[in-house]
């Protein structure tokens, strides 16, 4: 390559550079979140799969309008919450603000053991402290889940970029129940630990309830630590 070319591709470069990053700045950078509602009104652009429905293959477009017949698009999932004095997911939420949520998530973890559900007795001390400096959000998860329908609001329209934040309060709310149970368990009431224990269930009854694979997901430990607390219950002397 001659000076002469390798001047003018220089001489490109430091022109078209500028232009660039002009034309970047001048489109708006983005934030995570905004890129994040981005992908989310994309699924929205092709969640009554309209191409597919106009698909030359048969087998396809049979396996598609079996779908819709089912109800079961993400558009057909949607349903109408019910009002939130019914609402079991409106209650659970208001029980929580971003920081107390954080801060009762910490202590959980720290309290809940690895394995079988057993607690010395300085830990069941700290357990029983967690408790009753907790026992109105204790008594709030049962009057919630008193109420007579369940809708988290998510729009399965948005695929796996849906908003889940409810998870969250669900997992806490499943801790702070077996947390809950330890008490009459340490104290040698094992049959006091039952009214616990469906509290538990039907917190993840409702979170795998959801047609979203994250709640899915989510609910298999919950289970877990749930059968633990059964687990301890049935085995305690």
């Amino acid at each position: 390559m001659s000076t002469k070319d390798r001047m003018s591709k220089t001489s490109i470069l430091l022109l078209t550079g500028p232009i660039l990053a002009v034309a970047f700045f001048a489109a708006g950078y983005e934030s995570p979140e905004l890129d994040a509602e981005h992908v989310r009104q994309q699924y929205v652009r092709f969640v009554d799969l309209p191409k597919a429905r106009r698909s030359a293959d048969l087998l396809l477009r049979a396996e598609i309008d079996r779908i819709f017949e089912e109800g079961a698009t993400p558009a057909q999932l949607q349903q109408i919450s019910p009002p939130d004095a019914q609402n079991v997911a409106s209650a659970l939420r208001a029980l929580f603000d971003e920081d107390s949520l954080t801060a009762t998530r910490g202590r959980t973890d720290k309290l809940i053991p690895d394995g079988r559900f057993t607690f010395n007795r300085l830990r069941l001390e700290s357990v029983l402290q967690f408790t009753q400096e907790h026992r109105e959000l204790l008594e709030a998860i049962d009057a919630a889940l008193k109420r007579p329908a369940c809708d988290f609001g998510v729009d399965f329209r948005h695929g796996y970029s849906a908003k889940t934040e409810f998870i969250d309060v669900v997992e806490v709310c499943v801790y702070a129940k077996a947390l809950e149970a330890a008490g009459p368990l340490g104290e040698g009431d094992p049959i006091d630990a039952f009214p616990t224990l469906r509290s538990m269930f039907r917190l993840v009854e409702l979170l795998s309830e959801v047609p979203h694979v994250s709640s899915r997901l989510a609910a298999v430990p919950l289970c877990a630590v749930t059968f633990r607390v059964v687990e301890a219950t049935a085995h305690h002397p």
